[in-house]
């Protein structure tokens, strides 16, 4: 019985240690900056929020805490799509007037590296900004940061509040930048960097975001 109850002090303890250096992983520290808050370029920026019910549209597996939006959407229940979440959303300028309609979809990566601190998204912005036309991100995401400030904190309390914000794009460009692909308006054919940060207030471990909002910052070059 002594043996026994070592052995198992010493896997809760080995188990202990793992979490505690999962939890402060050298590899999580991100910059705080965003390459795109020095460029020379004209930048454009939007806001939408992250709360599921101030979307025009919600959707998901229907089995992670966040709720889909409104009840009667489809679920992506199908294997192709399982790890996937997609929401429709208005954008808004900095005087917080609406600008436009922004679709975003996000799978979780093959790349992820959870004892690296890279759990990985790859996501797709479609935006519809009338004063600039139509516009397509290739962006990866790094989230691990708001995992670990957040969501982690969040399962233990079951809500978080505070104050947090950080840049989630994480690529694919080499200054971890996501590729603008323009389409149409004044942004046809041009081919730029954009970058994403998210603010959190409140965040539920039942229902995800409470209060948060995204803001995307967006290289539109000399203008119109």
């Amino acid at each position: 019985m002594k043996y026994l109850r070592a052995l198992i002090l010493g896997f809760v303890a080995g188990i202990a240690l793992f979490l505690t250096a999962f939890y402060f992983n050298p590899f999580s520290v991100q910059s705080p900056l965003s390459p795109l808050s020095v460029s020379k370029s004209r930048l454009a920026e939007y806001s939408y929020s992250r709360i599921p019910h101030d979307t025009l549209v919600f959707t998901n597996n229907g089995e992670t805490r966040t709720p889909t939006h409104p009840d009667r959407i489809q679920e992506l229940w199908e294997p192709a799509v399982h790890d996937t979440s997609a929401f429709v959303t208005i954008l808004r300028d900095t005087a917080g007037k609406p600008a436009g309609i922004g679709v975003k979809i996000s799978s979780w990566s093959e790349d992820s590296e959870l004892l690296r601190a890279r759990p990985i998204l790859n996501s797709d912005w479609h935006l519809f900004v009338p004063e600039y036309g139509t516009a397509y991100i290739e962006q990866t995401e790094n989230v691990w940061s708001f995992l670990r400030a957040v969501a982690i904190p969040a399962t233990i309390t079951r809500t978080w509040e505070g104050n947090w914000y950080g840049i989630v794009t994480n690529g694919p460009n080499a200054l971890r930048t996501a590729r603008l692909h323009g389409g149409s308006g004044a942004m046809q054919g041009r081919q730029s960097e954009a970058a994403e940060i998210i603010h959190v207030e409140s965040y539920s471990a039942n229902d995800g975001p409470m209060q948060s909002d995204g803001r995307l910052t967006l290289d539109i070059g000399n203008g119109r």
